[in-house]
């Protein structure tokens, strides 16, 4: 099996940006979660504990390549905020592009070594995460709350 690369550009950055914009731990511990991070965070529970490990592995995988295409969009284009252009530049990194890769490459084996009906069930979980993706970036834009 695969090991994820262990690099820290991405914690890095977030970090940088929480601390920038004034964003505390006691932020995070307070805030709840909005309800569309709530059912990503329940499906991707769902995906592991009621599906199977293969589905909730590739149900984690829109995450990685969305942020991979995002980033690798944005980062050849200038952003006037220093801390933006840091965050695209992140996820357009050598460090998140062989993360996203490895984790393509552990869907993709994980698939080979499946059953048709599990490979069904990730390519369920797969689609739903996408579909959850756009809708976390809706959410974010709209700051969704309870």
């Amino acid at each position: 099996m695969l090991a994820l690369n262990e690099g820290s550009g991405e914690d890095t950055i977030r970090d940088k940006m929480h601390a920038e914009l004034g964003i505390t731990a006691t932020d995070f511990a307070t805030t709840p979660v909005a309800p569309t991070a709530y059912a990503y965070i329940s499906h991707m529970y769902y995906q592991l504990n009621e599906v199977n490990p293969q589905a909730a592995v590739a149900g984690l995988l829109p995450c990685y390549w969305l942020y991979a295409q995002i980033g690798a969009h944005m980062a050849k284009l200038t952003s006037p905020k220093p801390l933006y252009q840091a965050f695209f530049d992140a996820y357009a990194s050598d460090d998140f592009t062989t993360s996203t890769n490895q984790m393509l490459d552990l869907v993709n084996q994980t698939a080979a070594a499946s059953s048709p009906d599990v490979q069904t069930q990730m390519a369920t979980a797969f689609k739903r995460s996408a579909v959850y993706e756009s809708h976390f970036w809706q959410m974010a834009y709209q700051k969704e709350r309870w």
